[in-house]
């Protein structure tokens, strides 16, 4: 049901300089987007990866976000 539908990851990243010479650099992914502390990634069809600066953690962050751009009838 949901694969047709566009998706977008949120990922951190301790060292957002290191993150995004990574993404250029070893993965060859366009950035798109620069904001302040992120920036957001190109991947393949239309899909996106957001990469935001923070201290280390848990990995208690969004991991996949699903962009449904219509309502899906509950059955």
């Amino acid at each position: 049901m949901l694969n047709n539908f566009l998706s977008s990851s949120v990922l951190p990243a301790t060292d957002i300089n290191r993150a995004k010479e990574f993404y250029k650099t070893k993965l060859g992914l366009e950035i798109i987007k620069e904001m302040d502390g992120m920036f957001l990634v190109k991947t393949g069809g239309d899909t996106r990866i957001l990469v935001y600066v923070t201290a280390p953690s848990k990995a208690e962050h969004t991991q996949l976000g699903l962009k449904i751009a219509r309502e899906i009838p509950l059955r």
